[in-house]
This record gives structure tokens, sequence and C-alpha cells, in this order.
């Protein structure tokens, strides 16, 4: 039998729970701060913040700062509800962003949810981008013809397809003139990788809602299975834990 020491271990959690990572949410009225964000970033009533946004990355920068520094006309109010236990900021003026809205209007809280991360003095959040550009088959001509990133086909506002790659040039790949579809949503993603990562991650989505089932012109597994991105850890999904192909990781 080993030797017992005589010393004193710290025991220390290997993870952290849901409500100790800093999120914020997204609704059609507010930025919500859950308690790990007011617990780390110290959120209080005296506080006001700053919004910073960044299309191309997609990233939303917060500054929070004490209100009696603040200019009232660039910053905005911290709400203190409920004791602590409801804590958010308004949204109304970044929400006329459309890459912004598109996201507060998803139907799934949880595809609203996005970690903070600090980079120097701003918390940063990145968003997904949710097919913010929406046209009828028709207008195609109104595409871009660079436009790349990720896109879905639309038949009666029913998912019928869901792909990636240089948007308006897809359109015309062999067979596709004979799908049925009437409306083409759409963001543009400029890096190939972060495009691919968020097809795989809208068809994933798709099969939670659908009973595994694909898009209909998916047919075919392509990059949809393994390599699936999550915007947030997998614990704070957790309906979807037993889901063996669904990765857990952010880049």
């Amino acid at each position: 039998m080993a030797e017992v020491k005589n010393k004193w271990e710290k025991i220390t959690r290997k993870t952290i729970t849901d409500h100790e990572k800093p999120l914020v949410s997204l609704s059609k009225v507010n930025f919500r701060y859950n308690a790990g964000a007011v617990r780390l970033l110290q959120l209080s009533d005296s506080l006001r913040v700053i919004y910073y946004v960044n299309e191309y990355t997609r990233e939303i920068r917060f500054e929070f700062i004490p209100a009696k520094d603040a200019d009232d006309i660039e910053s905005f109010k911290i709400q203190w509800r409920r004791g602590g236990k409801d804590v958010s900021s308004d949204i109304a003026t970044v929400r006329n962003k459309p890459w912004i809205k598109s996201v507060a209007l998803l139907p799934n809280a949880y595809d609203r949810r996005f970690p903070l991360h600090l980079e120097g003095k701003y918390w940063v959040a990145q968003l997904c981008p949710a097919f913010e550009i929406k046209i009828s088959r028709s207008d195609v001509s109104s595409i871009p013809a660079d436009a790349t990133g990720i896109y879905r086909y639309l038949n009666s506002k029913t998912i019928v397809y869901i792909g990636k790659g240089n948007i308006r040039p897809r359109l015309r790949e062999l067979g596709r003139d004979e799908w049925q579809f009437d409306t083409i949503e759409y963001s543009v993603v400029p890096n190939d990788k972060q495009a691919l990562k968020w097809e795989s991650y809208w068809i994933d989505r798709f099969r939670e809602s659908n009973d595994g089932k694909r898009p209909v012109y998916n047919l075919i597994d392509g990059h949809s299975g393994n390599n699936t991105m999550h915007h947030t850890d997998i614990a704070l999904r957790p309906r979807f834990a037993q889901s063996s192909n669904l990765a857990a990781w952010w880049s």
C-alpha cells in the first residue's frame, strides 16, 4: 500500500455549469445577461453599456462603464430587476442591423444565446449567420455574383435545401432548375471554413427539429455529421446531450 502523506490538497471542479459561464441572449427587445455574466462582469444598475458592431465578423462588443461617466446618447442603461436575476439592456437601436435582427427573431432561445469573451476592455459575442437576406427565386439577379456563404431554399416557407458556396452560381448547377422552391435566404460568409461549419450547424439544427430527417434536397451526407459546430457548449443544450454526432466547440 502506498504511503499516505500528511498534506493538504486543493479540490477543484473539472467543469463549470451553464449558469457560471458568461452568456448573452438576444430577444426582440433586449440583450439579457445570465448569472455568470452578471458575476464575472460585475454588472449592476450603476453601469451603462456601449455597443460596437462588426458585420464582417458578426461580432458585438460590449463596453461597460460607470453611469456617472457615460454619455446618455451613446450608451444604454443596465436594467436590474428581480434582485439581479433579470439583467438586461436595450437592443432597439442595434436590432435595425439585418444580421442582428435575424438572430433576435430566431424561434429557439438556444440559437439566440452566445458566450462572451474578453478582448482588452471589451466583452465580445460572435453571432451566428441566420439567413438575413431574403429574395424570391425569380429575383436571383439581385444576388451579387461574388456573394459566398450559406444559403437555403424554401418552398411555401418549408426549408428544402441548405448549402454553402458561391450563392448565385450554385443555382445553375445541374438539376437544380427542376427543384421546387420559391424563396432563397442567405448570409454572406466570406471564409469558406466558417461557411462549412455553419452549413453543418444549420443542417443539424434542421434534423434536430425534424426527427433526424434532412431537407428534401439534402439527400447526400455531404458536410453534415461529425464536424457539426455549435456556438455554445453542449452543456448549454441539455436536450441534445445524448446526440453522439454533435460536437461542442467554437472557432
